[in-house]
C-alpha cells in the first residue's frame, strides 16, 4: 500500500445510557456505555441481532430513517452532545461511516464517489488535494478514476467506501463489516488499512465480524448481547476471557444484523 498523507483527525467519543426502540416495539438497545478515547480503536462484538448495528445508527443519526428514535441517553463527541444533530451536521461535526454492503454509487465514476464523500466540506482545493491523497492510499483506484464503481471488485469497492469515508475528514470513523464478503488476502488489506489510519491518530468504532482482526485492531472491545453491554474493557484482557474465546475465538464470529 502507498503511503498516503493523514485526511483525518481525533475526536473522543463518549455514549452513555443509550437506549433505542423502532415504533412501538421493546428497547432494540437498552442503557449502553461506549467510550472511545482520541485515536483509539474500540472494537464492538455481538452475535446477529445483538444491537450493533442500531447503536451505530443511533450515533450516526440515522435511527429515524428506520423508524427507531433514541429513548433515553446521550452521545458526545469531544464533550459536545449531538443526540440532537441532524445526520448532515454529525458528519460536518467529525462523524463519519463507512457502512456495512459498502453501498458504492455504482452509476458513479469513482472520481464522483469520492467527491460525494467530501459533501459537508466547501475548501475545494483542499478536497482536490485529499481525492489524490486517496489513491495514494488506494493506488489500485488510481488508474480507474473515470470508471463507474460498479465495475469495481469487491475488495475495489471496500477501498472505494473507506476512501469516501475519509473524505469527510472525519474525527471519528465507524466502520461496520469493513471485511464482509472479502477473500483472506484483501480482508488483511483492510486490516493494514485500518491500522493505518488509527496509526495516524484516528479514532475508530469498529464493528467486524472477524472478531481475531477486530480484537488485533482495537485497543478495547465491548460485547453487546440482545442489546446490553455484557463484557467490557481493555482487548489484551478481553482476547484471554474464556466467554470471548467460547463464543468468538472458537470458531463462530457471529455476524451483524441490528
Amino acid at each position: 500500500m502507498a503511503a498516503s498523507k493523514d485526511l483525518t483527525g481525533s475526536g473522543e467519543l463518549i455514549v452513555e445510557g443509550l437506549s433505542v426502540a423502532y415504533g412501538a416495539h421493546s428497547l432494540a438497545i437498552e442503557d449502553v456505555h461506549l467510550r472511545v478515547g482520541a485515536g483509539e480503536t474500540l472494537a464492538v462484538l455481538g452475535s446477529n441481532g445483538a444491537g450493533k448495528t442500531t447503536t451505530v445508527r443511533a450515533i450516526t443519526g440515522v435511527l429515524g430513517s428506520h423508524s427507531g428514535r433514541i429513548v433515553k441517553g446521550s452521545i458526545r463527541l469531544n464533550g459536545v452532545e449531538i443526540a440532537q444533530l441532524s445526520p448532515f451536521a454529525r458528519v460536518r461535526a467529525g462523524i463519519a461511516q463507512c457502512m456495512e454492503g459498502r453501498r458504492v454509487f455504482s452509476e458513479l465514476s469513482i472520481d464522483d464517489n469520492l467527491r460525494a464523500g467530501a459533501i459537508t466540506r466547501r475548501d475545494n482545493a483542499a478536497i482536490l488535494r485529499d481525492v489524490e491523497a486517496v489513491y495514494g492510499r488506494f493506488p489500485d483506484l488510481a488508474g480507474r478514476r473515470k470508471e463507474k464503481a460498479g465495475y469495481l471488485s469487491g475488495g475495489q469497492q471496500q477501498m472505494l467506501a473507506i476512501g469516501r469515508a475519509l473524505m469527510a475528514r472525519p474525527s471519528v470513523l465507524l466502520l461496520d463489516e469493513p471485511s464482509l464478503g472479502l477473500a483472506p488476502k484483501l480482508v488483511e488489506m483492510v486490516a493494514e488499512t485500518i491500522a493505518e489510519i488509527k496509526s495516524q491518530g484516528t479514532t475508530v468504532l469498529l464493528i467486524e465480524q472477524n472478531v481475531a482482526m477486530s480484537l488485533d485492531l482495537s485497543d478495547h472491545a465491548v460485547v453487546l448481547e440482545t442489546g446490553r453491554v455484557v463484557l467490557s474493557g481493555p482487548t489484551a484482557e478481553l482476547r484471554n476471557n474464556p466467554r470471548i474465546h467460547a463464543a468468538y475465538l472458537g470458531g463462530h464470529t457471529g455476524a451483524a444484523a441490528v
